[in-house]
C-alpha cells in the first residue's frame, strides 16, 4: 500500500488545502484508492468540510521511468504520475466538464508504503482542534495493518497557524504503536509521537470509531478534545449497494469492486475488519465545479 500527502486547489473551493491520497494495495488495474482533504468553503457556504472520496485504478499504462494511472470518484477524476522508485506522486484534478485549476498539478510526496497488496489499511478522519494553532483542521489517521506494538500509523493534517505564524502548513506524523492494551469490552487502545506532541488512540470495539486525544510535554490538551473520528475507507465500494440488497454482514471476510474479489486480512482484534456502513450520503450538485459525495 501507498499513502501521499500534499497541497490541494481547486477554484474557488480549495485553497492550498492538506490533501491526502491512499491506495490501500498499489496501482494494479481495479485496485481502490481514497482521497482526503477539506473544501476552503463548499458550494452551500459551508467552510472545512470535509471530504473523503473513494474509487478505483481505471487505467495503468507503466514504462521505464514511470506508472500513468487513472482513477474516478463520484464526481471528480484524477490522471496520475507515479515515479519509477514510488516516492513520488503527481495529479491533475478535473471535473466531467474537463475542467481543472489553473494551478495544474498537485504534487504529493510518499509518506508510507509496504508490500502489501491485500487491501488491510484502515482510515479515520474527523476535525481537530489544538489551541490557537488549529481551529476544525480536517485530520486524517491511517493505519496500514492494525494497532499493535510497533506497527505503523501515519497522522496528516495543516495547522490553521502554526507556531511560526505560518498558515496551513502541514503537520505530517509517520510514527509507530507502543504501549498497547485492549480493555474488557474490546476497545483497544496505542500511544505514538512526533517527537514532540503525544497521540493516545482508542479504537471501539466496533471498529467503526476511534477516539484520538492529543498532548505536548507538559501535558496540555485542547479544551475540545478528545476528538471523534470515523471510519471512512475503501470497504463501502464493494457494500454500498449489495448491503442494501443482499443484507451483507457486519463484517464481511471480503469485498468485490468491478467483479476484483479483495479478501480482508483478519487481524484478530476489534478495529482490524472495520464493518461495512449504511448507504451514503450525498450532497446535491451544487455548481459545475463542486461536487462533495459522502459516503
Amino acid at each position: 500500500m501507498y499513502t501521499y500527502t500534499g497541497k490541494l486547489n481547486w477554484f474557488e473551493y480549495a485553497s492550498n488545502e492538506c490533501v491526502t491520497i491512499v491506495f490501500p494495495a498499489g496501482f494494479a488495474l481495479n485496485d481502490p484508492v481514497c482521497a482526503y482533504w477539506q473544501w476552503t468553503m463548499d458550494a452551500s457556504g459551508q467552510e472545512k468540510s470535509n471530504t473523503s472520496q473513494k474509487g478505483i485504478i481505471n487505467s495503468v499504462t507503466k514504462t521505464s521511468s514511470e506508472y500513468h494511472i487513472l482513477f474516478a470518484f463520484e464526481y471528480y477524476s484524477f490522471d496520475g504520475i507515479v515515479g519509477h522508485d514510488f516516492s513520488s506522486l503527481k495529479v491533475t484534478m478535473t471535473n466531467p466538464q474537463g475542467e481543472l485549476d489553473a494551478s495544474g498539478a498537485v504534487n504529493l510526496e510518499l509518506r508510507y508504503s509496504d508490500a502489501v497488496r491485500v487491501p488491510s489499511t484502515v482510515v479515520y478522519t474527523g476535525k481537530l482542534d489544538w489551541l490557537e494553532h488549529a481551529k476544525g483542521e480536517m485530520i486524517t489517521l491511517v493505519i496500514p495493518a492494525q494497532v499493535a506494538n510497533n506497527a505503523p500509523v501515519g497522522l496528516y493534517h495543516q495547522w490553521t497557524v502554526d507556531g511560526a505564524g505560518r498558515a496551513k502548513g502541514n503537520h505530517l506524523v509517520d510514527a509507530k504503536f507502543r504501549s498497547v492494551t485492549t480493555s474488557s469490552k474490546g476497545d483497544v487502545t496505542g500511544k505514538f509521537d512526533d517527537g514532540y506532541y503525544t497521540f493516545d488512540v482508542t479504537v471501539k470495539n466496533s471498529g467503526r470509531e476511534l477516539v484520538l486525544k492529543m498532548t505536548n510535554p507538559s501535558g496540555n490538551r485542547d479544551p475540545k478534545a478528545p476528538y471523534n473520528l470515523g471510519q471512512t475507507d475503501f470497504r463501502s465500494l464493494g457494500t454500498k449497494k449489495v448491503r442494501i440488497n443482499d443484507h451483507v454482514p457486519l463484517s464481511p471476510s471480503a469485498f468485490t469492486v468491478s467483479g476484483h474479489h479483495y479478501p480482508l486480512r483478519n487481524r484478530g482484534g476489534p478495529g482490524h475488519i472495520p464493518r461495512t456502513r449504511d448507504a451514503h450520503k450525498a450532497h446535491g450538485l451544487c455548481s459545475g465545479r463542486h461536487r462533495d459525495d459522502l459516503f
